[in-house]
Order: C-alpha cells, then structure tokens, then sequence
C-alpha cells in the first residue's frame, strides 16, 4: 500500500543534500506549564496510555467522513481539531473565544497551546482510550508542543494521511458549502485555506515519513473504497476491534 513502504531514516540530526534536516520550532515552558500540569492523562484514564492516530491531508480529502466510519467500525474517539475551535468560539464565555475568532478571520492557524488544551479536555472527558485527533497538527509548532506535553503519555501508533488533489479537494469542499453554514467552505476562502496547507502542513507530512510514522492512503476514489483501503491498514497494523 501507498505509504507502507520503507521510510527515511529517523535520526532527525542526520541530513543530506536530498533529506533537509528537520528542526522543531521551540515552544517556550511558560506558553505551555498552566495545562502541562493539569492535562497528565494517566490519571484520569486508568492509567492506560491512550493510543493516539493523526489524521491529516488536505481540506476537502474526507478526513472527517474516514474518521466518522473509522470510529463506528473500531471504536475509536473521534476528536476534530476544527471543530474543537469552532465550538470554543461559540462559547462567549471561554477566554479563548475573541482569540480564536481573530485567528479564524485572519486564516491563520490558531496557537498550539489554545489548540492542545482544548484535545487534552476532550481526552480527558472520554469514556474510550484510543483517539482519532483530526486536522491535527497543522503545522511544526503544533508537533512540537505535543511532544512536549504529551510524548511521554500517549502512544503516537501512526499518522494517517488522506491524499487527494486540490482540484478534487475544492470541487468537495464547494458541493459541501452549497448545505453547510462554515463560511470557510465558501469559495473565496478556498484558495487560502489550501496556501495556508501546502506552507504550513506540507512539513509536518515530510516530518513523520521520516519519522516511518507516515500512513498515505489514495483519498480520490468515493468513499467506500477509499474505507476499504482504511479497514486493509487497521488490519495491518492489528487494530481491528
């Protein structure tokens, strides 16, 4: 299967003229110590680390129609990074909420420290210990502030990555927008949103192949053949339920 080939070495401190080095951006203690002390999961999850999937690609590649069967046919939680944010900026009462909006009308990708307290809380309020986290990490920062916080408590099994044309990416995206109330879904945030993916996601991509943590699935066929090839790589790595 696509993906499931040999990876580049993980040593992140060897390069080459063909394999950049890859440097995760600092993320200061102070940004993140108000919930890195609240958020340790063992507590709350009887003490099982929680098994943990990425799933990323392209707006518009199906990630969250893979994630919803995913979750149905394995038990999995499905976490959505975006739909995390959208709920927080509903919520008039959250600190966060004038924040995100700013971000979100900006286009521009919303701190990690907001981003992975609000996935933390969702974990934590879960009656099930392994996750689908959706939409997440966007971009190197997002990497980094994860495996500050969480590399010692969660068992990152695999990255999923949904790859699908950004033709065919924005013919969904518009088809959905004509029934969906997210103005992001609107033509004319089209073209950013997907800028704002090859700039700032592209990396994390490169970043977890050579991690040999990437898992690229063909998201262009419709979307049960697409869940065949899913339910073949669950097999494969001995996570059917």
């Amino acid at each position: 299967m696509n993906g499931m080939n040999e990876f580049l070495p993980t040593d992140l401190g060897v390069g080459s003229d063909h394999q950049p080095e890859f440097c995760l951006p600092e993320v200061h203690e102070c940004r993140l110590h108000l919930f890195c002390d609240e958020t340790g999961l063992n507590s709350t999850m009887d003490c099982k680390t929680p098994l943990v999937i990425f799933v990323i690609g392209l707006p518009g590649a199906g990630k969250g129609t893979q994630c919803q069967k995913i979750s149905e046919c394995f038990g999995f939680e499905h976490l959505s990074a975006g739909e995390l944010l959208r709920e927080e900026m509903k919520n008039t009462d959250s600190e966060h909420c004038e924040l995100i909006r700013g971000f979100y009308a900006a286009e521009r990708i919303v701190p990690i420290e907001i981003t992975l307290e609000l996935i933390l809380r969702a974990m934590r309020k879960s009656k099930v210990n392994k996750f689908l986290i959706d939409g997440f990490p966007r971009n190197m920062e997002n990497i980094a502030g994860w495996n500050q916080v969480m590399g010692s408590q969660a068992d990152l099994r695999f990255v999923l990555h949904f790859k699908c044309s950004q033709e065919k990416c924005g013919e969904r995206i518009l088809n959905r927008g004509r029934n969906s109330e997210r103005s992001e879904d609107s033509e004319e945030h089209l073209e950013k949103r997907f800028r704002t993916y090859h700039q700032s996601s592209a990396p994390v991509v490169d970043y977890y192949e050579r991690q040999s943590l990437l898992r690229t699935i063909n998201a262009e066929p419709p979307t049960e053949q697409v869940f065949e090839k899913v339910k073949d790589l669950f097999q494969q790595e001995g996570l059917l339920s």
